[in-house]
């Protein structure tokens, strides 16, 4: 049903668009890197799969909204309903012919969305949230979180807990993410069955790490550039998948992983940024800006890394004082029917 609906696609496809973009492609000296590891060349979660590399990087997300549900108010909460998981089904269920087969997947779906929502809500860290970040973890806490995670990645070295079995979770985003590649390209899986209730051991032991990983990162590190707090945090506004139709019809799929105070947000499982994320990226970027009429910023997390990449933010605010930068993007509004 050819190619799944993507701005990076769409980038590809359209010449004219794509020479607008790769104008204003920043340079190496206008990308930040965020790194709380001492070595940021080497990942710190090797990919071990031969396959399904793509379904392990939307596992990764479901698993990304568990933890930060657990770590933010109520008010803030990710919410569960209208995941692209959700239009997946949907469209399994227009296609599908093996009625027992289907009743079964959405049963399991049903169970595995109350898990999820469950999960979301427990925690066993008892924070006194008037207490900044850094009162309630120590330098020397911090210090002994990395040391722990260079020498061995386990969930038992920040003692963050899971109310389920990790390897349950990590089924559960499995299963969340096949239902979302239906939808994101339109094809149903030849084998039903296995795609839905047999599990690949080596992606749910990566998961596992991928997870820990961005819990360190997001939840426990320490961030300079969060005024000393983490990254997420207690009051944090999190979009997930933000939606807007004009955008979305203009660029035949315009979805955005997640906006965090203000910063769009791109999860990268691959092992390296091409030009074309940084495209991507970018296009989010000034695209939101104009949709909401106000200035957002944006980064990449490479979650086999720790490492988060971000167009410096100067960058962005000299592209919008950039005459050319202007007249140029008032152009591709026109081409694209957004004016």
């Amino acid at each position: 049903m050819g190619e799944s609906m993507s701005v990076k696609n769409f980038i590809k496809n359209d010449k004219k668009f794509r020479d607008f973009i790769d104008k204003y492609i920043p340079d190496e000296t206008q990308i930040n890197t965020i790194s709380f590891y001492d070595n940021d060349q080497v990942p710190l979660i090797p990919n071990k799969l031969e396959k399904n590399s793509f379904i392990l990087g939307i596992a990764s997300e479901y698993l990304f909204i568990v933890a930060i549900n657990k770590n933010v108010n109520e008010n803030n909460q990710i919410s569960f309903d209208d995941l692209n998981s959700d239009k997946g089904l949907m469209i399994l269920e227009k296609c599908c012919t093996n009625d027992k087969l289907l009743n079964d997947i959405k049963s399991r779906y049903s169970e595995i969305k109350t898990y999820l929502k469950w999960e979301s809500f427990y925690s066993n860290l008892e924070i006194n949230h008037d207490l900044s970040p850094s009162d309630i973890y120590s330098k020397d806490m911090l210090d002994e979180f990395k040391r722990l995670l260079k020498k061995e990645l386990s969930l038992e070295s920040n003692e963050y807990d899971f109310y389920f079995n990790l390897d349950d979770l990590c089924q559960y985003a499995i299963f969340c993410a096949h239902l979302e590649t239906i939808y994101k390209s339109g094809k149903i899986p030849v084998d039903l069955y296995t795609t839905f209730f047999e599990y690949d051991t080596e992606m749910i032991e990566e998961l596992k790490e991928i997870l820990n990983l961005f819990i360190n990162v997001f939840i426990f590190s320490i961030d300079d550039s969060a005024d000393g707090g983490s990254i997420v945090n207690y009051n944090s506004e999190i979009i997930f998948h933000p939606k807007c139709k004009n955008l979305f019809y203009a660029f035949h799929g315009f979805e955005i992983d997640m906006i965090l105070d203000g910063n769009i947000v791109d999860f990268k499982s691959s092992e390296k940024i091409q030009k074309s994320d940084w495209a991507q990226l970018l296009t989010y970027i000034i695209f939101w800006t104009f949709q909401n009429k106000k200035p957002f910023q944006g980064f990449i997390y490479l979650s086999r890394y720790g490492i988060i990449k971000q167009i410096d933010p100067n960058y962005i605010i000299s592209l919008w004082e950039n005459e050319d930068f202007i007249n140029d993007f008032l152009e591709i509004l026109k081409y694209l029917k957004l004016i």
